[in-house]
């Protein structure tokens, strides 16, 4: 006996409808959208086991803006908590220090320069100077930076052209706003 290409179902391989589908034929899902919230918690329950982490690493993610910074300082969350939770402020410094080690780079800063430390400290593949020059610009100098004043800068920062150059290349690929 001989099978025709009705009985294996090759029609419908050929003439089938691409509509919603990819091209090897697998349904394509809508992407859902994710909030930056969801994101910070996904990392969180993938990076803690223990439920005590979790939940003070869940406080500091609650703390957070819609830009991702943190809005109150350790003190104020602390001070927030009831007494009988025993929280201990180094307890928040380490919840936030995981905080700062998610993605997005930045997220958890109390400010812009943090962030942008923050962002810079954790670029893969920059050189030593030029990331320490540009820890330097965003630390101490990010007023002459915005103003574009580069001769004050490289006298200040004892720098020549081509470093300058290169540590305003690294503060450019940060995001002020990593939310």
């Amino acid at each position: 006996t001989t099978s025709s290409e009705e009985d294996w179902g090759f029609d419908d391989v050929q003439h089938g409808s691409k509509s919603g589908d990819d091209e090897d034929g697998r349904p394509q899902l809508g992407a859902a959208h994710v909030t930056l919230r969801e994101h910070l918690l996904e990392q969180m329950r993938l990076n803690l086991r223990e439920p005590r982490d979790r939940a003070l690493v869940e406080l500091m993610i609650d703390a957070l803006d819609s830009n991702g910074y943190l809005t109150e300082t350790l003190d104020e969350i602390h001070a927030s908590l009831p007494l009988e939770l025993c929280v201990e402020p180094e307890e928040l410094a380490f919840a936030l220090n995981m905080l700062q080690s998610f993605d997005p780079p930045g997220v958890g800063a109390r400010m812009p320069l943090a962030c942008l430390a923050l962002q810079i400290r954790r670029l893969p593949r920059i050189a030593f100077v030029t990331r320490r020059l540009a820890l330097q610009i965003v630390e101490t100098q990010l007023t002459l930076f915005a103003q574009r004043d580069f001769t004050k800068l490289k006298k200040i920062l004892d720098c020549d052209d081509e470093d300058l150059r290169d540590a305003q290349t690294v503060i450019r690929m940060c995001k002020p706003r990593p939310g």
